[in-house]
């Protein structure tokens, strides 16, 4: 969730904006989000906020604020890649003639940019989004290990360390189940942002 509030509005504005400055700060924020390693980050923030500021602790997860800045520093590398997408499928929908026409009727620019523009330009970001949100499922044992969270990918990373099977195969089978579930609600969300696409 908190990587689309954020990569959304940043791509719709890169293109509203583009050329100009507002837009080429976008662009270096999506450049050092694809450049830099989140175990980095994380080890970084968990000096900034842990040590330094004494917002969140450093041994345990016992604070509010763990939780919040880890799934920041998970999601940071992923910002970069949605906002270009964005930017770029919502700059070549806005070029296209079906938006000319909507601008001869004399249609806000609004209106044309969210209704019929973002509308089609979402469809490729929806379906990167799948194996970007197994990725954040699956990739997390490292971001959860720095900040001591006992999530899942801990779980799964500490099951292989001990050869507990039966934990290392349940994990296989809810990531599996996601996979399938994950690709269904794609499938269906495709059929309801365009009417050309049917359920079979």
């Amino acid at each position: 969730m908190l990587l689309v509030l954020i990569s959304v509005p940043l791509g719709v504005f890169s293109v509203v904006f583009e050329n100009r400055l507002i837009d080429k700060i976008i662009k270096l924020f999506s450049y050092i989000s694809v450049s830099m390693p989140s175990f980095w980050l994380g080890l970084l923030c968990l000096y900034v906020f842990g040590v330094k500021l004494g917002i969140i602790s450093v041994i345990g997860a016992d604070t509010e604020g763990s939780p919040i800045i880890a799934a920041f520093v998970l999601d940071f590398g992923f910002f970069g890649i949605l906002i270009r997408l964005i930017r770029a499928n919502l700059i070549e929908v806005m070029n296209k003639d079906f938006i000319r026409a909507c601008r001869a009727k004399g249609l806000g620019t609004t209106r044309i940019l969210f209704v019929h523009g973002l509308k089609n330009a979402i469809i490729p970001v929806i379906t990167r989004s799948s194996s970007i949100i197994l990725h954040l499922v699956t990739g997390s044992a490292i971001i959860e290990t720095i900040f001591s969270i006992k999530g899942v990918g801990y779980l799964a990373l500490n099951a292989i360390s001990l050869k507990d099977l039966p934990v290392i195969q349940c994990y296989i089978i809810v990531v599996s189940f996601l996979v399938i579930v994950i690709n269904l609600a794609i499938d269906i969300s495709y059929s309801v942002l365009d009417k050309r696409i049917k359920l079979q």
